[in-house]
């Protein structure tokens, strides 16, 4: 299954027998891979495989809540400086801004150009775009940080 997870930018996501599905919105039961519906709101739990496919062990369709990737840099991110940068989580590009907050592994505030110097192929790095009420979810990071 595709997942948009930015606007604009999809994370295709290979599930199994052994991933686990839960309805936590409506309850539904049974609940599966064919009840999700285009809109869903989902969290996502999972893991790369060695071919690089990200393979999901947990499924939930949850109320909407802020637009949050984990994962490994997979690309070498653009040059940043104290403005703007791209990085890619999973393949997904993430846009920062003048807005953005940046966080060191010990959730200390850094500017972007410490971020940006910092980061290597392959660091874990979350990234979160807030959905709040008046200020939806944008496809630009309100939040980037490295992840232990």
């Amino acid at each position: 299954m595709t997942l948009q997870v930015v606007p604009g930018q999809t994370l295709t996501v290979t599930s199994s027998s052994q991933t686990q599905i839960e309805d936590k919105l409506n309850k539904e039961e049974p609940f599966g891979i064919s009840g999700i519906a285009a809109g869903d709101f989902l969290n996502v739990e999972g893991f790369v495989d060695g071919a690089g496919n990200f393979i999901a062990t947990q499924i939930e369709r949850e109320e909407p809540d802020d637009f949050v990737l984990r994962g490994p840099v997979d690309v070498p991110p653009t040059a940043g400086s104290t403005v703007a940068g791209i990085l890619s989580i999973l393949g997904v590009e993430i846009a920062t801004g003048g807005a953005t907050d940046f966080e060191d592994a010990s959730d200390e505030d850094i500017d972007s150009t410490d971020f940006f110097l910092a980061v290597r192929d392959g660091d874990l790095v979350e990234y979160t775009d807030y959905n709040e009420e008046g200020s939806p979810a944008d496809g630009v990071a309100d939040e980037v940080e490295f992840e232990d």
